[in-house]
């Protein structure tokens, strides 16, 4: 006889959320797509392996969009400084304060990942020590920010996109 290879079917869509895949079914790649004001809830990115999908995909995939704020410039009237707070914003409730960062950043990168995760990278230290920050951190699970990896070389003002299941960074400067 002969072997039918395992394969998956592209998720229907619902009120908030969309798939879109492409690829032979044994082998798809599907991205999701949420509607205006809403956002993935964790798993954004997912393909078919033998026979079902890696990650698993999340049965409410979207949930109202939200902001996270992390680091920046503080302005005073003699110098610009780098900041280490980070908040959640959504509208219609209060900002959420977040754990500070693990030193004070500004013109840094954030990209959500697409597993969920929260990828902040590259940016300028205080004025008290100059420098640019040569690492990524990451805001894990239980809301701390931990190491996640290093640059190859410093970035700041870059930009930082997910494409195609991968990071990018792109642009910006060295702080020399």
């Amino acid at each position: 006889g002969t072997v039918t290879p395992s394969t998956c079917r592209t998720p229907p869509p619902s009120a908030k959320a969309t798939w879109y895949c492409r690829g032979p079914a044994d082998s798809l790649s599907c991205y999701l797509s949420c509607s205006p004001g809403s956002s993935p809830t964790g798993v954004s990115e997912a393909v078919c392996q033998g026979g079902s999908f890696s990650p698993s995909l999340p049965s409410l995939p979207c949930s109202p969009a939200a902001v996270l704020l992390a680091g920046g410039s503080l302005l005073s009237p003699y110098r610009v400084d780098a900041a280490s707070t980070a908040e959640l914003y959504s509208p219609g409730r209060n900002c959420s304060p977040l754990p500070s960062l693990p030193s004070p950043r500004a013109e840094a990168a954030m990209v959500r990942g697409p597993l969920g995760e929260v990828l902040l990278c590259g940016g300028t230290g205080p004025s008290t020590s100059p420098g640019a920050h040569t690492d990524c951190i990451e805001l894990d699970r239980n809301g701390s920010w931990v190491h996640h990896s290093l640059l190859t070389t410093e970035r700041v003002g870059a930009g930082l996109v997910r494409a195609g299941g991968q990071l990018f960074m792109v642009g910006g400067v060295e702080a020399r």
